[in-house]
């Protein structure tokens, strides 16, 4: 009834005012889940132990390419499904996953929508819900690929793509846990700065993470980052922290927004922890 009131407000405003006032109504992370994945699988290969196959899917708003990484030797594995931020693609955290498959975890690596800032809050909004979407489409796609243990699910969120996994625990519960690396509660603020535009943090602000991680009970959470970071604030990383309801461990780093080889040493550990039987 209120998006309703809302929706027809928005009539008798200008374009951007019309806009604003859309933005102001809570987004919604839902999809249909009978459209079908339509999953393409492209010829695995193994190197060192590392078995990597690339892959295409359905993601909810277009088709999405991605990787599933795993180690060359028999199933179950767990799995850890990767984000990267608003720079990454579907490569920018292979790494990672080689690191986890020589410890016996596998791993799914997928394209974050093309274009996720372009300082159009509605478009943006709807890019970060579309992130989330595709996210929750890529835990669909587990029961289709062969040796993913769907028991045991976690996730690593770097950057605007851990705050989108922090979102992700708020409205999707099949995580054991995740690894939020380089976030912050609100980041509506940066980006309201970088695009030097005050009403566009104020429309953005309606996905900052803080808003969802309050609902990520039961899984387990691990909040890393840098304090050379100097887009990840301690007063705004600490809120995110406390907003947080579940299991939770906050770790610092002498590193900046990329972090260092001991968190990442550190966050793969917890993994293999927390994945563990």
């Amino acid at each position: 009834m209120i998006a309703a009131l809302l929706t027809t407000a928005a009539l008798a405003l200008s374009p951007q005012a019309a806009a604003d006032v859309q933005l102001a109504v809570q987004p919604r992370f839902t999809y249909d889940k009978r459209r079908a994945l339509a999953l393409r699988l492209g010829v695995a290969q193994s190197q060192d132990g590392v078995v990597r196959q690339p892959l295409s899917f359905e993601a909810g708003h277009g088709r999405k390419v991605g990787y599933w990484t795993h180690p060359d030797r028999a199933g179950p594995w767990p799995v850890v499904l990767f984000s990267p931020g608003s720079d990454g693609n579907a490569r920018t955290q292979l790494p990672d996953a080689d690191r986890l498959a020589r410890r016996g975890l596998a791993s799914l690596t997928v394209a974050p929508p093309a274009s996720l800032i372009t300082c159009r809050a509605a478009a943006d909004v709807r890019s970060y819900v579309n992130y989330v979407v595709g996210r929750r489409r890529a835990l669909d796609l587990l029961v289709n690929l062969r040796g993913a243990d769907r028991r045991r699910v976690a996730a690593v969120g770097f950057s605007l793509g851990a705050s989108m996994t922090a979102t992700l625990l708020g409205v999707d519960h099949r995580l054991r846990g995740a690894v939020i690396q380089s976030s912050r509660a609100h980041e509506s603020t940066p980006l309201g700065e970088y695009c030097g535009s005050a009403r566009y943090a104020r429309a953005y602000s309606v996905v900052d993470p803080v808003h969802y991680v309050s609902h990520s009970a039961p899984a387990k959470l691990l909040f890393q980052n840098g304090r050379q970071d100097t887009g990840s604030p301690e007063a705004d990383v600490n809120a995110l922290v406390a907003a947080a309801n579940g299991p939770k461990e906050q770790r610092w780093y002498d590193a900046p927004h990329e972090l260092n080889d001991q968190a990442r040493a550190e966050r793969d550990a917890w993994l293999v922890q927390l994945l563990a039987g």
